[in-house]
Formats: structure tokens, sequence, C-alpha cells
């Protein structure tokens, strides 16, 4: 992990100077992401199926193909997904049907807050430039409407991702109610999976 402490830049990726040319030079996979006005440069530290990020803080961000599967070091953090049927953030988002429903039950901490029902609607919202470290990006948007009826909480999660191969490359999510949206942009993919 020390090795890797050297990447990360204190405070504003972008008064740090953290550029697509020195993301580049980097040889780890990374992402920028934003929570409220805090920003980071997470770098990849594992891949077990699912990509586990890290801050130099010692926060961690667990995705599959950037959904958020789980969280460490925030206000509100994912233990926990389980579902009986694929989130479709996983796979084709691109070609999600309108109105394709996903339920899924969500474990939180703090509070034990365990087995919460989430009912999530997408719908495609058509394509626009998104610009990720000075690269612009011709990407569709996909909105995921989400409810959480036993926390009182909705929010809309947006999804960022390639047209013709469903590569997420931008997504803005909420985990609940005491954490501002998370913003992750894929500075630098992963070359052993799409996540």
């Amino acid at each position: 992990m020390e090795s890797i402490r050297a990447v990360f830049a204190p405070g504003s990726v972008a008064a740090a100077g953290i550029s697509r040319a020195y993301v580049e030079q980097l040889p780890y996979a990374s992402i920028v992401v934003n929570v409220g006005r805090s920003q980071s440069l997470l770098v990849l530290i594992r891949d077990d199926g699912a990509l586990h990020w890290a801050t130099s803080e010692g926060q961690i961000l667990t995705t599959v193909n950037s959904r958020l599967v789980k969280t460490a070091g925030l206000s509100d953090n994912i233990v926990g997904i389980s579902a009986a049927n694929r989130d479709p953030v996983y796979a084709d988002l691109h070609r999600v049907p309108a109105d394709t429903t996903y339920r899924r039950l969500i474990d939180l901490s703090p509070d034990h807050r365990f087995n919460l029902g989430a009912v999530s609607t997408f719908r495609r919202r058509g394509t626009e430039q998104v610009e990720i470290l000075e690269k612009t990006f011709n990407l569709l948007k996909v909105e995921e409407y989400l409810r959480v009826p036993g926390l009182g909480f909705s929010a809309t999660n947006i999804f960022w991702v390639e047209p013709d191969t469903g590569f997420v490359r931008k997504s803005r999510q909420f985990i609940g109610p005491g954490t501002p949206a998370i913003e992750i942009e894929i500075a630098k993919p992963y070359s052993g999976a799409a996540s």
C-alpha cells in the first residue's frame, strides 16, 4: 500500500495538477471521485471479480462495472447488496429497455440497517458529450430512479456509458440520506475487466 500512497495527491485533483498525462503514466488503473466538495484520485488495489479502489485517507470503494457495491470510510457505507436477478448496470446498460425495474436488498452502516428493499427503474436519455480529464467522450446517459422506502429515501443515479459496449465511463450515485452524491469518473480503465 505504501507504493500506492505515493500516487495520491492531497486536496483537489485539479488543484494538485492531476491531468490525463499524469494518470496515463501511472502503473495503476484509476478513478477520480467527487463526494460533495471533496475530490480524490483512487487507484485499483484488488480485483476479485469486483474492483476495489482506495484513497490515501483509507476510504475504499468497491465497484462492479462502476456500480458501487460496497464502501468504507464514508458517512453512510454499503455493507452488502443482494438480489435475485442481475443488475442492469453490470452488463448491457446501453441496451436496457425503457422502464426496466430492478429490485435488491441493501445493507448500510452505521446503525446496522439491513435488508432495506430498494427499487430502481431505468431510462435511457440520449447521448451527450462528457469531458473526463481533458478528453471528451460521446456517451449514452442512463438514469436510474432509486427508491428505498424503509429509509424514506429516493434519488436519481446517472450512468454515462459507451453506446456500443455499455462500459460505464462516469456515474453519479447515492448511497443513502446521510451521504452526498458520489461521482465516479474512470480516469484510467482497468485492462483486466470493464469495471
